[in-house]
């Protein structure tokens, strides 16, 4: 009988350590296109159902949603049943317009803590994630920009990672001068984003550090992107370019921080309206990073959006 007894606890232990090694864990994100309200949630509920078979998201990060009602239908659509559900409140007047424009995350994975970094602090529902006042970085000479959007912050114990889901500002399809200012936009938001991730890498030393959304430029764009903050041009001639954005997280400007973009192997775009390089992108850094495969995309596939959804699979060891 101790034998028996011994035995089982043997298994029971070997069965809690598969448990926490060697896990696949798929990250997306999506931007899913103007989910205005429930009612276009079940318009689309094929679309969600037909993704969520085939995409198959442990985390799934969502732009282009208005409100934490309308993520969790879209949960629901998707029949991810117990998975756990946060969207920002960035904007309180939710006038299903563009400018109510939210992010989420859908996790099979209890949030320990989230956090909603917004330009305009102003949340007072209880379903409201808490928030910080995004500020400019001044010591890299960004000024106070105006701008409706942040970046939502989830941490994650087991597995242990901190995740960010951003959706930058559009450039409406202009380049150059056409598009300054949102590109002043995008790098005030990405400038944040980088100081919290330098932040979570000082504070939680053995977590997983993912950036991810839609970044409105393209990681290579020919026309726009650049990698010094000090000098802008909006011609190759004239020197480096005038969109940093990707530089703030991969090209070592914000205190050294240089994260790895997962999505560099992708050449085509994900938003197919607009050739180039894609414009949804996942970083990673810190702990583990390394287990994370290179992102993948649909060839075709956009589920009733107008983007294709870009994923990366973390082989935990």
């Amino acid at each position: 009988m101790r034998r028996m007894t011994l035995m089982f606890v043997l298994i029971a232990i070997f069965l809690q350590f598969s448990a926490a090694f060697g896990r696949n864990i798929r990250i997306v994100t999506w931007n899913v296109r103007e989910v205005f309200n429930v009612d276009s949630v079940t318009i689309r509920a094929r679309d969600f159902a037909r993704f969520s078979r085939t995409i198959k998201p442990d985390i799934l990060c969502l732009q282009e949603i208005t409100s934490q009602k309308v993520a969790e239908a879209i949960r629901d659509a998707m029949h991810l049943n117990d998975y756990y559900v946060i969207c920002s409140d960035f904007a309180q007047r939710d006038n299903q317009r563009y400018n109510s424009f939210e992010v989420a995350v859908i996790s099979k994975f209890p949030f320990s803590r989230v956090l909603e970094f917004d330009p305009l602090p102003d949340n007072v529902e209880k379903i409201d994630p808490p928030e910080k006042k995004l500020e400019p970085s001044w010591e890299l000479g960004i000024p106070m920009i105006h701008t409706y959007r942040g970046f939502l912050w989830v941490k994650l114990d087991d597995p242990r990672l901190t995740l960010v889901v951003t959706h930058l500002k559009s450039s409406r399809g202009y380049t150059g001068k056409r598009d300054e200012n949102n590109a002043k936009q995008r790098e005030f938001v990405t400038a944040a984003i980088a100081r919290s991730v330098l932040q979570d890498q000082f504070m939680f030393p053995d977590y997983t550090n993912v950036v991810c959304g839609d970044f409105n430029v393209g990681h290579s764009d020919s026309l726009k992107n650049g990698v010094d903050l000090a000098h802008d041009a909006f011609s190759a001639a004239e020197g480096d370019l005038y969109d940093d954005t990707h530089a703030l997280l991969g090209g070592g400007l914000v205190h050294g921080l240089r994260m790895h973009n997962a999505a560099l192997g992708i050449t085509e775009s994900t938003f197919p309206r607009y050739p180039g390089t894609p414009i949804d992108n996942i970083y990673v850094d810190g702990n583990l990073y390394e287990y994370f495969s290179q992102a993948s995309t649909t060839v075709e596939k956009t589920f009733g959006s107008d983007h294709k959804p870009v994923w990366v699979d973390w082989h935990l060891p």
